[in-house]
């Protein structure tokens, strides 16, 4: 089909919802059948690469041209050049929604162009008139008044900039005034979930969810480091957060699988990593009980989010989720035993080869080729791995690598025909 017929189809199909006439799912189907969305998202992607850069260039071509003649102008002149600066770059994004409110590479460059002019502002204001520097401030109220242009304009890379900006805030602030990372990271939930109600699909959803997942993890590290917490208060939070993640990315199920990748990989690392101890740094259990009411109340309320996702999921009969789901109670069980150190490995271990096995049944089951051979991997990983912490020579080490190799060959041509049957 030509190019101007998709074009006349994709524009048709809103309508046709509105009518009554298909289905959204109908909808969809259409769109992937023709490829709709990949073609106008290719068309989109390279004008919105544009609009940004050209925002970003521009921005910094007048910031550097600024400060190369700064020193120069009186303070009358600065002050003038950083209003009409701001009165400009507001002008422009006022003629967006007015006239190009539609256009998200419009939309998105021009409130990108502002946020840099908001900033550009502070920064020329606080030099011009001789104000502390204090970059925690900076870095605070530049986020605070760009925030708005987020729901505003309805634009993705400026909350990106947002969650950047107060994660680096969060970062230097060091003092207990930085637990407001958590309410500052919350403002922009709204946001990502009405982008998720409009369309879940989106490429908006994908980079949002990346700098969320991002940033959670960042919270979380300034928590836990503003309390000194023991290690092992670490690794149960991340463990924790991880878990949440993959379930979170089970629920949505968005186009690209941020979370559920995100919560796979994280989990294991972590369970990896407790499998993993020597006799002498093996997993201490009882620092679970040296922690602080914050991070006990951070602990719980990331259990209960798993507990309502895990009910769902259980209600829903998709138990196949569950394999992910249970590693806090399996690192618990664990620090239980942590007085018998062969008791811990065999626990954590035995868990992560029930992991890979329970992702190559799922993707033979579903008929999904790379999630089997990812079943495979991480087997072939825990036998390999595990395989370092025995003092044998490396004859014997070699022979198991090539035994391995082998071994996820075979697996994988297995596979391969099952599916095909």
């Amino acid at each position: 089909m030509k190019n101007k017929h998709l074009n006349w189809l994709y524009q048709e199909l809103p309508k046709l919802i509105e009518e009554n006439i298909i289905s959204k799912n109908t909808s969809q189907e259409i769109r992937e059948y023709y490829n709709l969305d990949d073609k106008r998202n290719k068309e989109q992607n390279l004008l919105l690469i544009f609009s940004i850069l050209g925002a970003v260039l521009i921005g910094s071509g007048i910031i550097l041209l600024l400060a190369h003649n700064w020193a120069q102008l009186t303070r009358l002149i600065r002050t003038i050049i950083i209003f009409t600066g701001l009165v400009g770059a507001q002008s422009l994004a006022a003629w967006v929604l007015l006239k190009r409110r539609k256009s998200i590479s419009w939309r998105e460059g021009s409130a990108t162009f502002l946020t840099f002019i908001v900033g550009s502002a502070i920064a020329l204001i606080g030099q011009t008139y001789n104000l502390p520097a204090d970059l925690n401030n900076f870095l605070l109220t530049w986020m605070l008044l760009s925030l708005p242009l987020v729901y505003l304009m309805e634009t993705t890379i400026p909350a990106v900039i947002y969650l950047a900006g107060i994660s680096w805030w969060g970062i230097i602030t060091g003092s207990q005034f930085s637990l407001l990372i958590w309410l500052l990271a919350a403002l922009i939930i709204p946001y990502y979930i009405k982008q998720i109600s409009v369309n879940k699909r989106s490429r908006k959803v994908s980079i949002l969810s990346w700098a969320l997942g991002l940033t959670g993890i960042i919270t979380i590290s300034v928590t836990l480091d503003l309390y000194n917490s023991k290690l092992a208060l670490w690794r149960l939070i991340y463990l924790n957060y991880f878990v949440v993640l993959y379930l979170l990315g089970q629920e949505l199920e968005l186009k690209t699988k941020v979370f559920r990748g995100a919560g796979l990989i994280g989990t294991y690392i972590v369970m990896y990593q407790l499998g993993s101890f020597t006799k002498l740094g093996y997993f201490k259990g009882k620092e679970l009980l040296e922690g602080n009411l914050t991070v006990y109340f951070l602990i719980f309320l990331l259990w209960a989010v798993i507990a309502y996702l895990l009910i769902r999921n259980f209600n829903y009969k998709k138990k196949n989720r569950l394999l992910i789901g249970v590693a806090p109670i399996v690192l618990l069980l664990g620090a239980l035993f942590s007085q018998f150190f062969a008791v811990s490995l065999i626990i954590y271990n035995a868990y992560l080869l029930l992991i890979g096995l329970g992702i190559l049944l799922i993707g033979l089951e579903l008929e999904i080729m790379k999630l089997s051979n990812l079943g495979v991997l991480l087997i072939a990983l825990q036998i390999v791995g595990r395989f370092f912490l025995l003092d044998i020579s490396f004859v014997w080490r070699g022979i198991v690598f090539l035994l391995v190799g082998i071994g996820f060959l075979v697996a994988n041509l297995i596979i391969n025909r099952q599916l095909k049957e």
